[in-house]
């Protein structure tokens, strides 16, 4: 996904890549991948460790915990006004800066619908969520408002609404990299 933003955004990007723990090679791998980059910036962003064992409660499902990381974003990137969370398996095949300029009007969060399973009754998201299987999204390409996020108190009511529930989650993936902003 990093290459294919820097191939393919027309606009310099920072891209937070979120993490707990990282491999000291690893770590010394995204330095040098840093460093051959043009158009993007990486900039690390740990996870602390009550973040960690908070969102590792929610284990009544096989979900890893990095799943859940991209709640915790207004937290760990308490300068970041919005982000365009994107899965680390997406290939950008265009400039991102439209999409991330999108206008949310109230909305705190910006989302895809996923067509294969909205469009077909017998897809299993109408199984799932009944008469609003229309409304299930692609969790992997998320635009967010962090303001609105911190203002309303968003990441504690995701949390007390994952450990009610969090035992009925089928999809999700991990993720690790977020395209937060353009540099201008």
């Amino acid at each position: 996904m990093v290459y294919s933003i820097e191939k393919n955004t027309r606009e310099r990007a920072r891209i937070h890549i979120v993490y707990y723990k990282l491999k000291a090679e690893s770590l010394e791998n995204i330095i040098k991948l840093n460093e051959l980059l043009t158009n993007v910036e990486l900039k690390l962003c740990k996870v602390r460790e009550y973040q960690y064992d908070w969102l590792s409660k929610f284990k009544e499902n096989r979900l890893p915990t990095e799943a859940y990381f991209r709640l915790l974003l207004p937290e760990l990137l308490p300068d970041v006004k919005r982000i365009l969370y994107l899965d680390v398996d997406m290939l950008i095949l265009d400039s991102l800066g439209e999409l991330y300029r999108t206008d949310l009007g109230n909305n705190i969060l910006g989302v895809v619908r996923d067509f294969p399973f909205t469009n077909d009754k017998s897809s299993w998201s109408y199984f799932l969520l009944g008469e609003f299987g229309n409304r299930y999204f692609n969790s992997g390409m998320l635009l967010m408002d962090l303001v609105a996020m911190r203002e309303n108190n968003i990441v504690s009511r995701f949390m007390e609404f994952i450990l009610e529930t969090s035992q009925h989650y089928l999809l999700v993936t991990k993720m690790l990299l977020m395209y937060s902003s353009f540099i201008m």
